[in-house]
């Protein structure tokens, strides 16, 4: 443990050109070392830069795996989208804090580390591809991701997919916003998936719930809000203390969702903190204990954190990576949910597929 806290430090020292003072085997702030090195500024530098990723959820081993699906392309670029180091297009004008989307293009070539620079971290990455590592036969592949707003993990599934020639490919998109359909439907054109012969595309407009039936959902634009919770009532507020009118939509479980297949390769839960419900619930336990073999699981608060780790860790999943939620207090949210800054996230790996 002693030597993977000191290699962690090295690395983000190492960030900044520096090495470790050691004195005594202790590596450690002393009066001397902030005297004589003036180190203190210096691991003051290194928080601030690190610090909504100080905890991020990946391993140096883990570069290893990015290397390995590192995809490059001579493919000409087009004004209005993005192009990432996995291959995978996106218009730009999915993320509506990009400005002018339609008057450059944006290429992202590099390792996602810590993050893509445009909406996703390392972990969620790692959770995809351990997904392929993972898989039982070079043959099937099923990918399920539920509050999909454009569906970009499903999509990426998608590309490597098919890259790694899967005869066949089953990708599922839920999302309960009717706005956010034709952007999934877009995103799944522009990466080429919608005429392959060996890949089938189940796209469900609908919120996943504890069973089938339906619920209420804040009527935004999935481009400028992807922090749109669920709710069981209609409301006028939501968690973050938004006025935004709910409207009623249809909600399915999960074992509905997936009842066409016998395993998932790949689940990706982002539900701003409707994951709480899930985890409680035995029919959604159920369901993934016998399906899933790979979980990414965001998370919207460490109090959802610690259900996921206590559920999951009694129905025998590992814990494979993880990240805390950064949360900072606001005079707005009406729930601690809406404090956060950043959404934790965890790889859960089942042991018993």
């Amino acid at each position: 443990m002693k030597n993977k806290i000191k290699k962690l430090i090295n690395f983000l020292l190492g960030l900044f050109g520096l090495t470790i003072i050691s004195k005594n085997n202790s590596h450690f702030l002393n009066s001397d070392n902030l005297k004589n090195e003036n180190l203190f500024n210096k691991y003051v530098e290194a928080m601030n830069f690190l610090r909504l990723d100080f905890f991020g959820g990946w391993e140096e081993s883990d570069l290893d795996l990015l290397k390995k699906y590192l995809y490059s392309t001579n493919k000409e670029y087009k004004y209005g989208y993005i192009y990432d180091w996995l291959g995978v297009v996106t218009p730009i004008k999915f993320h509506g804090w990009i400005k002018n989307p339609s008057d450059h293009y944006i290429v992202k070539n590099h390792l996602p580390v810590p993050n893509d620079e445009i909406h996703a971290d390392a972990i969620e990455y790692i959770a995809l591809l351990k997904s392929f590592e993972l898989t039982k036969n070079k043959k099937n592949y099923t990918a399920v991701e539920l509050g999909s707003s454009y569906s970009p993990w499903a999509s990426a599934a998608g590309v490597v997919a098919k890259r790694k020639k899967y005869k066949n490919i089953n990708l599922v998109a839920v999302e309960a916003s009717k706005k956010a359909i034709p952007k999934i439907e877009e995103q799944f054109k522009v990466n080429n998936l919608l005429e392959c012969k060996n890949l089938k595309i189940f796209l469900h407009n609908s919120a996943v719930s504890e069973k089938n039936g339906y619920v209420y959902f804040p009527d935004v634009d999935t481009n400028s809000d992807n922090g749109a919770q669920i709710s069981k009532s209609k409301k006028n507020t939501d968690y973050r203390g938004l006025n935004l009118n709910h409207v009623r939509v249809n909600s399915k479980s999960l074992s509905e969702i997936t009842k066409k297949f016998s395993r998932v390769d790949f689940l990706h839960m982002d539900l701003q903190g409707a994951e709480e419900f899930l985890i409680e619930n035995n029919n959604f336990i159920n369901c993934i204990n016998k399906k899933v073999k790979v979980l990414f699981f965001a998370t919207q608060s460490r109090l959802i954190e610690g259900k996921a780790v206590k559920v999951l860790f009694n129905n025998n999943w590992t814990l494979y990576r993880e990240r805390p939620t950064t949360y900072k207090q606001n005079k707005h949210a009406i729930d601690p949910n809406g404090w956060t800054l950043r959404d934790g996230a965890q790889i859960w790996i089942n042991n018993e597929i």
